[in-house]
């Protein structure tokens, strides 16, 4: 017998050398079986990181905001999870979609939502900090969101990028395609296409005054090292339908609550009460954070419930005296 590798996680199955007495027919028939059982399974939607400058300067997080201790070229990154980067740029590839992601220096991103899965609609991320290049699959039915401290940014088929300032405004650069820009608390928005590119600060949208040079600058410096755009699946012309109807779904408050907090995972319960199935399948440790978090809640319902009965007492004191 001997081992084989097989799928993103590099799960292990057996083979063993068929005697010389197989026919051809039996060998056909008992390969057939693998194959057809790999066809059925749907892949789960994830992030991949498939490039990196520097490995070590590359942070991913679980949902919970707790950084992995392991982090490699394949390590995956799954909905509700996040990546920060140092020193480095990194790159993400999404499966089975084929879209790209280029994460630069001292950017954070938090992957939200990725299609693939019964209660997905969209391929969505948040630009916490920093900047990213996106090239996006032309895909049938793939809708995609960027969304940053000022602005949503919806996607149609293209390469484009943002940058989210200091002042938490988001510079939006188109290199192919077309973008919407849509600001959740004005509720204005804008449509941009190749060459062009958009400001978004203090609920004003405007056009960037150099915007060869803006594209210039986001876009085409901003060059995959380890991923091949070339392999980005593109669609014919006319073939690729999608809408922007998704980019203003947002509610301000909603959206002015999550980049207001600085715990991005305080969200955490949501997304494991909504991909748990999904959780279990991908996370060899999923059991193993369930049960962290659990007991962390332990820990601080008793602290509250130590710090109220202190209160109490000192109450009680503070009458018996006055």
């Amino acid at each position: 017998m001997y081992t084989i590798t097989r799928g993103r996680r590099g799960s292990v199955a057996t083979a063993a050398f068929f005697p010389p007495a197989l026919t051809p027919a039996v060998l056909v028939l008992l390969t057939l079986v693998p194959v057809v059982a790999i066809a059925q399974a749907s892949p789960a939607p994830v992030a991949v990181l498939v490039y990196a400058d520097d490995i070590w300067e590359v942070e991913i997080l679980d949902f919970t905001g707790v950084p992995l201790d392991y982090v490699d070229f394949g390590s995956e990154v799954l909905i509700g999870f996040g990546v920060r980067t140092g020193a480095t740029t990194a790159e993400l590839r999404l499966e089975p979609n084929g879209s790209l992601l280029r994460i630069a220096e001292g950017s954070f991103v938090k992957i939200e939502e990725l299609q693939g899965l019964s209660n997905t609609r969209v391929n969505s991320a948040a630009l916490i900090a920093g900047r990213v290049r996106f090239v996006a699959a032309s895909v049938s039915g793939q809708n995609y969101r960027i969304t940053t401290p000022s602005a949503v940014i919806g996607v149609r088929g293209t390469d484009f990028a943002v940058a989210v300032d200091e002042d938490r405004g988001a510079t939006v650069a188109v290199e192919r395609g077309q973008v919407e820009v849509f600001d959740p608390f004005s509720r204005r928005n804008e449509r941009i296409g190749p060459g062009q590119a958009l400001s978004v600060r203090d609920q004003v949208i405007a056009r960037v005054a150099e915007e060869r040079e803006a594209v210039q600058r986001l876009v085409r410096q901003a060059e995959f090292a380890g991923a091949d755009t070339a392999a980005v699946p593109t669609a014919a012309p006319g073939e690729y339908q999608s809408t922007f109807d998704y980019v203003r779904d947002i509610e301000a408050e909603e959206f002015r609550a999550f980049f207001a907090d600085e715990d991005y995972f305080e969200d955490y319960q949501e997304y494991i009460d909504r991909y748990r199935d999904y959780y279990r399948s991908e996370m060899v440790d999923f059991q193993a954070v369930l049960d962290r978090e659990a007991a962390a809640l332990r820990d601080r319902r008793e602290a509250a419930e130590r710090a109220s009965g202190e209160e109490s007492e000192s109450f009680r004191e503070w009458l018996e005296e006055n």
